[in-house]
């Protein structure tokens, strides 16, 4: 009996180890800087697009068995160094492969209009705050949000447009905005793994 009660153990210990290894999280980027006031989007997407290059993932996305989603966004406009921008009147959009759509921050994405930049981690978590749900001091100070993570603007939308597709492909973003100087993109980073939980 207490040999057979050993190689469960073992048994369980290698699924274990196995199921660690195969759903780690995988980045896929973008990095192809646009300077300062070198594109406009004229208030439409289509105008300021990014494309991301997906491959290797298991499809469709949220399928039991591989349960790997789109679980977090990074984003950096502008720098510390250099430009900022009053990011008052942007949106940002992503689209699948497939041609499912997300505006995951919509106007306003900010309440204030001061100059700032920003490196942020987004996710579609109901216990996180978007960025205009702070009132417009801390807007103004703690830019640009690159500790800890933000809502996207609707919880639980990564899952209820994106699950169900081939996330292997072009993945675009767009940015619709209506400033008189655009800041500079610099990345844009789609993280994919195992729901956050």
């Amino acid at each position: 009996m207490l040999r057979f009660f050993h190689s469960s153990i073992q048994g369980l210990a290698l699924v274990f180890i196995v199921s660690t290894f195969t759903i780690n999280a995988q980045t896929f980027s973008n990095t192809t800087v646009s300077n300062y006031n070198s594109w406009d989007s004229q208030f439409n997407f289509g105008n300021f697009t990014k494309p991301i290059a997906v491959s290797g993932l298991p499809t469709p996305l949220g399928n039991i068995t591989g349960q790997v989603v789109l679980r977090q966004i990074n984003l950096q406009l502008g720098t510390a160094q250099g430009t900022k921008g009053d990011l008052s009147t942007y949106t940002f959009r992503l689209t699948a492969p497939s041609g499912q759509s997300l505006d995951f921050i919509s106007n306003p994405f900010t309440t204030e209009s001061a100059p700032m930049w920003i490196n942020i981690h987004f996710r579609d978590d109901a216990s996180l705050e978007r960025i205009r749900d702070y009132d417009a001091e801390v807007q103004h100070h703690f830019f640009p949000f690159y500790i800890g993570y933000y809502r996207v603007e609707n919880a639980g939308s990564f899952q209820s447009v994106f699950n169900g597709a081939n996330p292997n492909g072009n993945w675009i973003f767009s940015i619709k905005e209506n400033s008189s100087n655009e800041i500079s993109f610099q990345k844009i980073e789609l993280i994919f793994g195992p729901p956050v939980k």
